[in-house]
C-alpha cells in the first residue's frame, strides 16, 4: 500500500490507485504514487520507488482585465516529472531540477486556449488553460456630436456606434442610466430621447463584459419657439403728392435713378435660444448682430416709381405698395415668415 500525506491531511490508498492533492489540500487518487515533501507537495513513486510521469498546471483558467496584469505576459506555472520536456503554446520551457516550470506567455486581446504538453521517455501528457484577455476600454462615437445640440422638436433622435478592440466582446449601452442595447462590437444604436423645454442632459455609457466603460454626456437644448422680427424704422410711407421729396438726393454711390431706403430692425428669440441661423429680407440674406439688431437697405427704382405715380394720378389716384417679406430661422430649425410689412406710396388724382 501507499501512504500520502500533506500538511493538513493523510490518506492511505492501494498501489493501483491514484491520488492528487490540489492547492486546497483536497486529495484525488492517482495511479500508484506516493508524493511527500516538507512543503506539503507530493512526490510520485510506484512501489519500486520510481517516479512516474505526471503534469500539474496551477492555473485552471486566466482572466486578465487590466493592462498591468499582462504587461510582461501571462504567467503559467506548474510541476512535472524532472527531466521532462515541456512545451507551452508550442514553445519550449525551462524545467527546473525539481520539476517545477514557469513561463510568461505573450498575450493579445480576446479568448484563446493554451496547450501545455509534458513529454518524458516517450510519454506525453497535456493540459489546457482557457485565457481571456480583455484590457481595452470601449469606444463611443455619437452622430452630430457638437457638445451642445439645439433641436426644434421634443424628441432627439440619438444615433451612436459603440465598439471595442477585444474580439467578441459584449457591449451594453446605457442611455440616461437605462439599458438601451446589448450586442457584439461594433454595436449601432438609434433611439429617440424625449426632451423637456430648455436644456436636457443625455448621458451615454458603454460597458463591456468586464466592466470597462466610457461615458459621454450631451447637452441637448429643446427650442420649440421660432424667433420673430420687429421693424423699428425705415417703413415710413412715401409722402403723398411729393413721392420723392423725402428721399435723399443722388450721390456717386447711389445714382439718381436708384434711391436707398434704410430699414432698421431687431430679431427677438426667446430663451432657450438656439441662435439665429439666417435672416432673409426680400430674398436677400441680412447680417444679424450679436444683440439681434440688423440693417437692411431697400433700393427704389426712381424712374419706375415716377412712371407708376403718374399713371395712378391720371386714373384718379391710388396706392403703390412695396412689400417687405421677412424670413428668419434659428439653429433649431424653427422658421418665422412675416409678410405684413410694406412701404406705401399714395397718389392723388389730378
Amino acid at each position: 500500500r501507499i501512504e500520502i500525506r500533506s500538511r493538513t491531511k493523510t490518506t492511505t490508498i492501494t498501489s493501483n490507485s491514484t491520488a492528487n492533492i490540489d492547492n486546497d489540500g483536497e486529495i484525488e487518487k492517482r495511479q500508484g504514487m506516493d508524493r511527500e515533501t516538507e512543503d506539503g507537495l507530493l512526490n510520485e513513486e510506484d512501489e519500486g520507488g520510481i517516479l512516474i510521469h505526471f503534469l500539474e498546471v496551477y492555473q485552471k483558467s486566466i482572466n486578465a482585465t487590466q493592462e498591468a496584469e499582462v504587461a510582461s505576459g501571462i504567467e503559467i506555472s506548474g510541476e512535472t516529472k524532472p527531466g521532462s520536456v515541456v512545451l507551452i503554446g508550442g514553445q519550449n520551457v525551462n524545467v527546473l531540477e525539481n520539476g517545477f516550470f514557469q513561463h510568461f506567455e505573450t498575450t493579445f486581446e480576446g479568448k484563446r486556449r493554451i496547450t501545455i504538453r509534458s513529454t518524458n521517455e516517450g510519454q506525453s501528457l497535456e493540459k489546457t488553460i482557457d485565457v481571456n484577455v480583455n484590457i481595452s476600454n470601449p469606444e463611443l462615437a455619437v452622430d452630430n456630436n457638437q457638445g451642445q445640440l439645439f433641436v426644434g422638436e421634443p424628441i432627439y433622435n440619438l444615433s451612436l456606434q459603440a465598439s471595442d478592440a477585444t474580439p467578441g466582446d459584449i457591449l451594453n449601452v446605457y442611455i440616461n442610466n437605462r439599458l438601451s442595447s446589448t450586442g457584439l462590437s461594433p454595436l449601432i444604436v438609434q433611439e429617440p430621447v424625449s426632451l423637456t423645454n430648455g436644456r436636457n442632459q443625455v448621458k451615454i455609457e458603454v460597458r463591456d463584459a468586464v466592466a470597462h466603460s466610457i461615458t459621454q454626456t450631451l447637452e441637448v437644448i429643446y427650442d420649440g419657439e421660432a424667433p420673430n422680427v420687429r421693424i423699428l424704422s425705415g417703413l415710413d410711407d412715401i409722402l403723398p403728392d411729393t413721392p420723392f421729396g423725402d428721399l435723399p438726393p443722388a450721390t456717386p454711390d447711389f445714382p439718381y435713378t436708384i434711391v436707398p431706403r434704410a430699414i432698421y430692425g431687431l430679431v427677438v428669440d426667446k430663451e432657450p435660444s438656439s441662435g439665429i441661423k439666417e435672416l432673409v429680407i426680400n430674398g436677400e440674406r441680412v447680417t444679424v448682430r450679436p444683440d439681434g439688431s440688423f440693417n437692411y437697405t431697400y433700393y427704389f427704382q426712381r424712374a419706375q416709381l415716377q412712371q407708376r405715380y403718374r399713371e395712378l394720378r391720371a386714373q384718379g389716384g391710388g396706392e403703390i405698395i412695396i412689400p417687405i417679406k421677412i424670413e428668419v430661422e434659428d439653429q433649431a430649425g424653427n422658421r418665422f415668415i412675416d409678410e405684413s410689412y410694406n412701404i406705401l406710396m399714395r397718389a392723388f388724382g389730378n
